[in-house]
């Protein structure tokens, strides 16, 4: 079994990564006995480690929620759910932009009132320059 006086400076600073958070959270399981409290535990493997004693908690209680073991939302999920969250960002923005687009007039000069959504308010010189950027980043054609 490998204990935290056997690791090297450079295996020591390399504990950010996510193998060494892995062994940092096995050190504290496995060591917590040996101490008063988990508390204990951790603020001297966090002194040998270079790490905050907050730092390597958030490292244990993140690891609890992964494994089941606490309630919360494991990592993979919260993960998953951002790049959704991204997702679904970026396609109503492009909708937006597709939509403020549409309501143009076809002709300069000319307004044609059957064109304008009743959903959508008047043009908005600001508005359309970001959505001409927007859609012009889409690959789409900005005036």
């Amino acid at each position: 079994m490998l204990l935290e006086r056997d690791l090297s400076p450079s295996q020591l600073a390399g504990i950010n990564r996510t193998e060494g958070r892995a062994r940092a959270v096995r050190m504290v399981s496995d060591h917590a006995g040996g101490h008063p409290s988990r508390w204990a535990a951790i603020c001297s493997i966090a002194a040998k480690i270079g790490r905050t004693p907050q730092t390597l908690n958030e490292w244990v209680k993140r690891a609890e929620v992964d494994s089941g073991a606490r309630a919360g939302v494991p990592t993979d999920v919260a993960g998953r759910l951002k790049a959704l969250e991204w997702e679904n960002r970026e396609l109503r923005q492009a909708w937006q932009c597709f939509d403020t687009m549409s309501t143009r007039p076809l002709v300069p000069g000319m307004d044609y009132q059957f064109h304008q959504s009743k959903r959508n308010p008047p043009f908005d010189d600001d508005k359309d320059a970001d959505c001409a950027s927007a859609c012009s980043s889409y690959g789409g054609q900005a005036d």
